[in-house]
């Protein structure tokens, strides 16, 4: 995780820490969004199967799946915590990268 993070660090120190937006996403068996809704305690990961023609569906609402960097750090940690864990279980590597 050192390279996200220092990602983050970087970005706190600029000016776009206020306007810049992320969204998580990690590819398994399908590829994994990361939603979280304030209905639940903790991030939703939710896995998309089918993947036709290089079109993926959204599955939920968008603003769900983007995370502003200045307001929602603990909700970015929080989810970066349960990729890491839920990998960890299955024996997986982890790379993070930009895309």
């Amino acid at each position: 995780m050192g390279f996200l993070m220092l990602v983050l660090k970087v970005l706190k120190m600029s000016s776009l820490m206020k306007v810049v937006k992320i969204s998580i996403i990690t590819n398994n068996l399908g590829v994994d969004f990361y939603s979280y809704n304030e209905k639940y305690t903790q991030p939703q990961m939710i896995t998309v199967n089918e993947i036709k023609d290089n079109d993926i569906f959204l599955p939920t609402n968008i603003n769900n799946l983007i995370f502003n960097l200045k307001n929602d750090k603990d909700k970015i940690l929080q989810t970066l915590d349960l990729i890491q864990n839920t990998f960890n279980r299955n024996n997986k590597n982890i790379i993070y990268r930009p895309v």
